[in-house]
């Protein structure tokens, strides 16, 4: 049997800064919608209205800025509305929802400003608000039909722009921790009783469309069942249920994904994060910086054999194996 800590992932995809302080933001008398973002009238792209994001290339950090920082200002097509927030890139995405589409509404939760429209520049998956997202834009007061997409070439006037709180895999503000333990307590309402120290494993097998998909993850989650650790399908709950479930439990295994941006909305959880490879997200490994999460990150490649390299999927070679280290790792944690 390879030992626990051989399986320790040593690397991070993009870096993992929480910074102290707060976000800046800032109010535009005019700004252009281009490539998904806001330039000045001169052309000079507003940098915090852009979607942006860590990643590595060639084992070196890039801070990848998913725009021009210099246009032609060419005439605007229309006139926006007026006196509205920019809430940037629209992602419908559970995970990216959480730590992308959020990350600048911290400024509204702090100063109780209200605006007379939220608005994005991209063409969303769905036309519709999935119920998560109405539940947390209720909880900030923000009416459902005054978010709206504005298409290129139209001329903002009066638009407060957010500094983004957190940035997928770079950096974040701890700001954004409690942004969102704030959200959580409200979606949560009445809190429950103390967790059950009983680890719980976070299944996969039946999310629509994964990123990454194992299988004999059954098979796995029944040897897991069998030793006393039960599993869930995050899926299959409302946003409600996720965060009771998460509520009512302290200790989380899984393969690395959405079902873990859950942790932050609490706080002082353990996880056991099973990744394909030897890199942790920078996104999770902030995530539980601030929420103050025990955290093992573990590499079970040794334990995975890629079917299909577009799909991103995997067979668990050794289910049987792969469970004892699990268990392993969660003697390890106590």
């Amino acid at each position: 049997m390879l030992q626990e800590k051989d399986l320790h992932c040593p690397n991070t995809f993009g870096r993992s800064l929480v910074l102290t302080g707060n976000p800046s933001f800032s109010h535009h008398e005019a700004a252009l919608v281009r490539h998904h973002t806001l330039y000045t009238p001169a052309g000079i792209l507003i940098e915090n209205a852009t979607y942006c994001a860590g990643e590595n290339i060639a084992g070196t950090f890039d801070y990848h800025v998913y725009a021009p920082r210099v246009i032609s200002p060419d005439l605007p097509v229309c006139d926006g509305p007026e006196d509205c927030f920019w809430l940037g890139y629209f992602h419908d995405h559970f995970g990216h929802f959480l730590t992308s589409t959020l990350q600048r509404l911290w400024h509204i939760q702090k100063w109780q400003r209200h605006y007379a429209g939220y608005v994005f520049p991209n063409r969303r998956i769905s036309e519709k608000n999935l119920p998560f997202m109405s539940r947390i834009f209720e909880i900030l007061n923000i009416n459902e039909t005054q978010i709206f997409h504005v298409p290129e070439n139209t001329m903002m006037r009066n638009i407060m722009v957010a500094e983004p709180a957190f940035i997928e895999n770079a950096h974040c503000y701890e700001i954004w921790g409690t942004f969102m333990r704030e959200l959580g307590r409200k979606i949560l309402g009445s809190r429950g009783t103390a967790p059950e120290k009983y680890p719980v494993f976070l299944s996969r097998s039946l999310t629509r469309s994964p990123t990454r998909s194992y299988d004999g993850e059954d098979e796995l989650t029944s040897l897991l069942m069998a030793l006393g650790i039960r599993s869930c399908h995050p899926e299959c709950l409302s946003l409600q249920e996720q965060l009771a479930f998460w509520d009512s439990h302290a200790v989380f295994i899984g393969f690395s994904g959405s079902a873990f941006m859950n942790a932050a909305f609490f706080e002082n959880k353990t996880l056991i994060v099973l990744n394909h490879d030897g890199y942790v997200f920078g996104t999770q490994r902030m995530i539980d910086s601030i929420a103050g999460n025990r955290a093992l990150y573990l590499d079970v490649s040794p334990f995975l054999e890629l079917q299909d390299a577009t799909s991103q999927r995997y067979r668990i070679t050794r289910p049987g194996a792969l469970g004892a280290e699990i268990v392993t790792a969660i003697r390890r944690l106590g």
